[in-house]
């Protein structure tokens, strides 16, 4: 059984199930321009060193798609396949970077990264449960798997 940050995903052989959703956070070094203003929308990326993780990486993906949608050039893109050593070149003021929350939570709270307010609507992705259609599912798993629907799912209704 595995956890993914995604919108979709499809696999023939695995259920899956969505358990809940995560924010995502466009953060930024704290002494960034951006954090000094009250709201960020997608046209304050123009020019800005943009840090993203793999390209197969979901929420990456709906980032790029505003940044198309709305003809924003960043200055640049760089890309990671570390979110740790993505975190660590915004955390020195190299760009910034769209992130789950969570990933980016230990940082915001030491004061590492800032969260950029964002005007538009709310970003996330959805958590989702995958699991092999056809493997036993041992009684310990299932307890987990109730309790991770319980936890992640009254998360989500309190975000």
């Amino acid at each position: 059984m595995a956890f993914l940050l995604t919108n979709t995903f499809q696999a023939s052989d695995l259920q899956i199930e969505a358990v809940g959703h995560e924010p995502l956070v466009v953060v930024a070094h704290p002494d960034h321009p951006l954090t000094r203003r009250k709201a960020v929308q997608v046209t304050d990326f123009a020019g800005e060193n943009v840090l993203l993780s793999r390209s197969d990486c979901s929420y990456r993906r709906g980032f790029e798609r505003i940044l198309d949608e709305s003809k924003v050039e960043p200055g640049s893109i760089l890309e990671f396949n570390s979110v740790a050593t993505l975190k660590e070149c915004v955390c020195a003021g190299v760009g910034i970077s769209i992130l789950p929350e969570v990933a980016a939570r230990e940082e915001t709270q030491r004061g590492r990264l800032a969260v950029l307010r964002w005007r538009d609507q709310g970003l996330r992705c959805k958590t989702l449960m995958i699991w092999h259609q056809d493997k036993w599912l041992s009684p310990a798993l299932e307890a987990f798997m109730t309790i991770s629907r319980d936890v992640l799912g009254n998360f989500d209704k309190a975000a």
